[in-house]
């Protein structure tokens, strides 16, 4: 990102999982990049990888997978099979999530999309 962007000249962002706020991941971190931090954990209104790992849940379970190995092949598969225009819309929703946040007053916007 350095490269593309210039150093630091971009942002990192992640959720407030445990592993993610552990003391020695923000000082790494802090070193390497600018963080946004406080964000908040598992937030699918405010971040669409959340939305891609829902849809990727829902499609894993409609597969009977019996064995670690299977599990590994299939969730290769689900994910190369993901239509990259999906993935462009969860992007480009980003704006329009963000500003219903803030007009319902950080209410969950779960239904508006």
């Amino acid at each position: 990102m350095d490269n593309l962007h210039g150093k630091k000249n971009w942002l990192f962002m992640q959720d407030g999982a445990p592993a993610h706020t552990a003391k020695t991941t923000i000082t790494y971190l802090e070193k390497k990049c600018n963080i946004l931090q406080n964000w908040p954990a598992n937030s699918p209104d405010l971040n669409p990888i959340e939305n891609l790992w829902g849809i990727m849940s829902r499609r894993l379970n409609e597969i009977d997978i019996k064995t670690v190995k299977n599990l590994e092949k299939v969730v290769r598969e689900v994910w190369k099979n993901i239509d990259w225009l999906m993935i462009e819309n969860l992007i480009n929703s980003m704006e329009r999530r963000l500003k219903l946040v803030v007009q319902l007053k950080g209410d969950c916007i779960n239904g508006y999309f």
